[in-house]
């Protein structure tokens, strides 16, 4: 089964990464913010919003997101690892 997402990142910079394999990226929109507070964003901050389908046994990369991101799980389960400190933090979204 895939993984299939909403994602709504604050992207402030680029970022190293890795190619990502078995993943589908559909941009849904683009914009800068202008809200007066009411997302939690620096003002002029780039946000994207993007349907992404992954592949099972399929992988982003090792990316990182400096403004943050916002994820929603349609299907399957995602996995999340974070560099906290010296050690790896591993956090599992599922759609259940």
């Amino acid at each position: 089964m895939g993984l299939a997402g909403l994602v709504a990142a604050a992207l402030v910079g680029p970022g190293a990464a890795t190619p990502p394999s078995g993943l589908v990226n559909t941009p849904l929109a683009r914009g800068t913010n202008s809200s007066d507070g009411t997302i939690p964003l620096q003002a002029g901050t780039d946000v994207v919003v993007a349907t992404i389908t992954v592949q099972l046994g399929g992988s982003s990369g090792w990316h990182s997101h400096p403004g943050g991101a916002i994820v929603i799980v349609k299907t399957g389960a995602l996995t999340v690892y974070e560099a906290v400190g010296n050690h790896c933090q591993i956090s599992t979204y599922s759609a259940d």
